[in-house]
């Protein structure tokens, strides 16, 4: 089936504000979306937040990730711009005013309420938030405290769930305090 993907803010300017394309789930038109624009787009993609939308632009037409190989029965489809949070530096000015009226109305909510707000946004803009590739950006530290195999976990880092028979596994999740030359077979 023949879609109309219309694309809204940024990638609308960047790449193509209209775009036809053959594919039955969105996900076979993302991957044709990415193979046309190449991998810049799929890194815009990954790195902004979006709303997929399933014919006209109301609500109860967006899709989730669920919803990603699903037949599409609309041919029509919004990839729109998701609007995000407040600033951090729009919150420290918010905290601001709202610490100022309430100390001039005298309401100590409105003071706490605003330091909360301010402090918040302070230490946001003194925060680093960490890379989704922060495991891999590590550099090889070997660990002593293991008397095995290197340790390659970092703190945050995913902890893997296997189902079914397990071939090998490289993350240690906890240890006691012993080497394998104590264990009792």
């Amino acid at each position: 089936m023949m879609h109309t993907i219309q694309l809204h803010g940024f990638l609308g300017k960047k790449y193509a504000k209209t775009v036809r394309m053959d594919g039955l789930t969105m996900f076979q038109l993302m991957r044709g979306l990415i193979s046309r624009f190449g991998p810049q787009f799929k890194e815009d993609i990954r790195v902004n937040n979006w709303h997929l939308i399933n014919g006209p632009k109301k609500p109860g037409n967006d899709l989730g990730e669920e919803d990603l190989n699903q037949r599409l029965t609309k041919k029509t489809l919004h990839l729109v711009p998701a609007v995000v949070g407040a600033s951090a530096t729009l919150r420290v000015v918010l905290g601001v005013v709202l610490i100022a009226v309430g100390a001039y109305t005298g309401q100590a909510w409105l003071v706490q309420t605003g330091a909360a707000l301010a402090i918040g946004g302070v230490v946001e803009m003194l925060t680093k938030p960490p890379s989704a590739n922060a495991q891999s950006n590590q550099t090889d530290n070997a660990s002593f405290i293991y008397n095995s195999a290197t340790n390659v976990g970092s703190q945050g880092g995913a902890i893997p769930i296997l189902y079914g028979r397990v071939q090998r596994a490289s993350s240690v999740i906890i240890t006691a305090d012993f080497s394998s030359d104590e264990v009792i077979q």
